[in-house]
């Protein structure tokens, strides 16, 4: 994350708990607060489509600064959870395309 955005974020997150602390007290409901990262599948810059070895590079350097941290699996795909007591963080990570293969070569065909 650069400077500038961090510092955007920063600031969005202390106005938002000044108000908290202002009106929550009044709020008639329930806050659980999830913010979601992503390790983007596209270079910043140049707006191509990143190799995967990257993303995943980035991806693993996340998890290690997040940690500890909960993995959550869903069909093919993950979600990496740190939690900051009611705030979740959630870092959504590979998906990948569930493919069956059906052989038609004979050689290759199972046999009952």
């Amino acid at each position: 994350m650069k400077y500038k955005e961090r510092d955007a974020l920063v600031a969005s997150l202390r106005e938002f708990i000044e108000f908290l602390e202002e009106k929550g007290h009044e709020l008639p409901l329930r806050l659980d607060i999830t913010l979601n990262g992503r390790v983007s599948h596209y270079h910043p810059k140049t707006l191509t489509e990143r190799d995967p070895r990257e993303r995943k590079r980035e991806l693993k350097k996340a998890v290690r600064l997040l940690k500890p941290v909960r993995k959550e699996y869903s069909g093919s795909s993950l979600s990496v959870i740190r939690k900051f007591g009611n705030l979740s963080f959630t870092v959504p990570g590979r998906t990948e395309e569930e493919v069956e293969w059906v052989c038609t070569d004979p050689l290759l065909k199972e046999t009952a």
